[in-house]
């Protein structure tokens, strides 16, 4: 059955196909705090037995798409870098055990792959102690740690309050030496206003913007809830009244699965769902949209992560070493606006691109000092190497019939 799409020369991807895309690993290659200011304003769920009240509030991070088969970018049929714009951010941080100090990788969209990252000191440094363990045949040394992150704006529906910066280690005022002023952060207080940061009269505000970064573990957690709320219709916020009817062409709108006849497994489904496909008709190979229809309108929209508050909080994984957590998703009120006592100032998300630019060469060489002379290197320094690479889209599906 054909849906009546235009051919166009790159299509879309839906949020669910962003955030799948962005924890797909690249194949394995041979070879296996610093002050940063993407350290303030930072959120983490509680993880004290109590929860808060969020909304993820979706950017528009221009994004390179990277064909992981081919270790290269994506370009159309005039050779331009297909680039996408996702409601995210991905980045890579470094931390170095010994000297405790982290920066932001700069090796690019293509650091996963051995010689085709830009360069990057800190990589450089991770990969010469990865093939030191090599050679060695051992566990050290293992100073420098890699993490792929990804990072969201979130609003926090709590009381904030505007406290002076303090030094933690001498409880001293931290102070801008060209205002003479203390430095301010935002800082949440008890939803009953009934702690410190109100008995000592600080400023108050409701609501507070803040990125949240997530590691893989959270990010997967975070991407099968957003799946989830996928049955629910954001035209007329009725709870689980979404049904699929097809997955079809962006580019001709033939149908490539229908739900009601398929004799597709759930893995299968799975695949085709959230990774490039070939339309028969055509012959495009790229993701297919998604056709639904509400069982309770007549213009039936898919909701998404961003149209709910969602409380949220941590908990210690059950049997992990450390201080490893599990998200745990309490509950999701919507799909619903935003409540009106938050601002527009408290509906736009913040620069994350800015906040986590990668961290300058010669600032990573302070750092962590220039790395020694590797003869094994091998192009295998600047990045190169494996890792993951999964991503969600802003696009909905589409409703039949429209």
């Amino acid at each position: 059955m054909a849906f009546g799409k235009d051919r166009a020369a790159i299509g879309k991807m839906n949020l669910r196909q962003e955030m799948k895309r962005g924890t797909k690993r690249a194949p394995k290659s041979s070879g296996g705090g610093g002050g940063a200011p993407y350290f303030v304003n930072k959120y983490q769920p509680p993880d004290s037995g109590a929860s808060d009240i969020i909304r993820v509030i979706p950017g528009s991070y221009p994004t390179p798409r990277v064909d992981l088969d081919a270790k290269d970018y994506v370009r159309d049929k005039n050779g331009n870098i297909v680039v996408d714009n996702f409601s995210y951010i991905k980045y890579v941080e470094y931390y170095h055990a010994v000297k405790n100090r982290s920066c932001i990788g700069s090796e690019g969209p293509l650091g996963e792959f051995k010689g085709k990252g830009q360069p990057c000191v800190a990589a450089d440094w991770y990969w010469y102690e990865w093939r030191l363990r090599k050679a060695n045949n051992s566990e050290k040394p293992n100073a420098m740690a890699r993490r792929e992150k990804f990072a969201f704006t979130v609003l926090v529906q709590a009381p904030f309050y505007k406290v002076p910066r303090t030094d933690r280690q001498t409880g001293q005022l931290i102070m801008n030496q060209v205002t003479n002023e203390p430095y301010y952060d935002w800082l949440k207080g008890s939803k009953r206003g009934n702690d410190e940061y109100a008995s000592a009269g600080y400023e108050r505000k409701e609501g507070h913007l803040q990125h949240w970064s997530l590691g893989y573990g959270h990010w997967s957690s975070l991407t099968e809830y957003t799946d989830s709320l996928a049955r629910h219709c954001r035209a007329c916020s009725t709870q689980d009244s979404i049904e699929q009817v097809a997955l079809i062409c962006q580019h001709c709108g033939d149908a490539i699965v229908e739900f009601d006849s398929t004799s597709l497994t759930d893995e299968e489904l799975e695949k085709v769902r959230n990774e490039p496909t070939a339309c028969s008709s055509c012959g495009v190979v790229d993701y297919l949209e998604d056709m639904i229809r509400c069982n309770s309108c007549g213009h039936g929209e898919q909701a998404t992560l961003f149209d709910f508050d969602i409380e949220v909080k941590r908990v210690k994984t059950a049997g992990a070493e450390g201080n490893q957590t599990t998200l745990q998703f309490l509950r999701a009120i919507g799909p619903r606006q935003i409540d009106k006592v938050y601002g527009d100032d408290l509906r736009k998300p913040l620069p994350l691109d800015k906040i986590f630019a990668p961290t300058p060469i010669d600032r990573q060489i302070e750092l962590f000092g220039n790395v020694p002379e590797d003869p094994q290197a091998n192009g295998q320094g600047s990045g190169g190497g494996g890792g993951s690479g999964r991503q969600p889209s802003t696009k909905g599906a589409r409703s039949y019939g429209s």
